[in-house]
């Protein structure tokens, strides 16, 4: 399915893992061996687990948010997460900043697609948090967030919730994360670049977070694409969900 990886079948569950900590991801994934509670990321349920090398593991559960959680929480029509792992593998190939990916879970019940993704946790802070607690924030760092986007809408890929929880900071070193339902394309359209963008700037704005940082990683990001259209989309968006409301 992807070079590099083992593919392994224990009963209706599938995964595919690699590198060194294989073994141990798997169990992790199919079995909870030792693995813990991590509320510090994302919503529904994320766990840790120690990795032989010293360093430890994220394993995030496929879940919905918003109104469709209490309908179907965590069930969907197509593999999540073999989806996510061909984006993430792509991008980790290429050199872009991600967490290492190191395996995917899933199983089928009913005809839909249950599953769990795992990856090497970073000794990191989320965008959001960083600018609320630090009181020395570096314009730097925000333009080299910009970069980071423009990098990857370079390499083709559209991320599906370009969001300040989704923009992680390793030593003010940008990383990205969550790349569930995300995309790649050959070349990816001014349309869009944009929408990931405004995306964006409506995740600062329903946190209640400075627009200048924003603006920041506008610079950062050089050659912004202009939308009238998505733009109005967007700040209505905002306005209905109402501001200050926290994602």
């Amino acid at each position: 399915m992807l070079q590099g990886y083992e593919y392994v079948r224990v009963g209706q569950q599938s995964a595919l893992v690699r590198g060194e900590s294989a073994e141990t991801v798997l169990h992790a994934l199919l079995e909870n061996t030792d693995t813990s509670p991590d509320n510090r990321a994302g919503r529904g349920t994320t766990l840790r687990f120690p990795l032989a090398d010293g360093g430890a593991g994220i394993i995030r559960e496929y879940r919905r948010g918003g109104l469709l959680y209490h309908v179907n929480a965590n069930a969907y029509l197509s593999n999540r997460p073999l989806r996510e792992l061909r984006v993430a593998d792509y991008l980790w190939n290429k050199g872009f900043r991600i967490p290492e990916p190191l395996g995917i879970c899933w199983w089928r019940r009913a005809g839909l697609f249950y599953g769990r993704y795992a990856a090497r946790a970073l000794a990191a802070v989320h965008l959001q948090e960083y600018l609320e607690t630090n009181t020395d924030v570096s314009p730097e760092t925000c333009t080299q967030v910009g970069e980071i986007i423009r990098e990857m809408h370079k390499l083709g890929v559209f991320h599906a919730d370009l969001q300040v929880r989704n923009i992680l900071l390793a030593q003010e070193t940008p990383y990205l994360i969550d790349f569930d339902n995300a995309r790649r394309f050959a070349s990816l359209s001014s349309r869009k670049r944009a929408r990931n963008l405004f995306r964006l700037r409506r995740s600062f704005e329903k946190n209640g977070i400075d627009l200048r940082w924003y603006e920041m990683i506008l610079a950062g990001y050089g050659d912004v694409p202009r939308h009238p259209v998505l733009s109005f989309v967007y700040s209505a968006k905002s306005r209905l969900s109402g501001q200050g409301s926290r994602k």
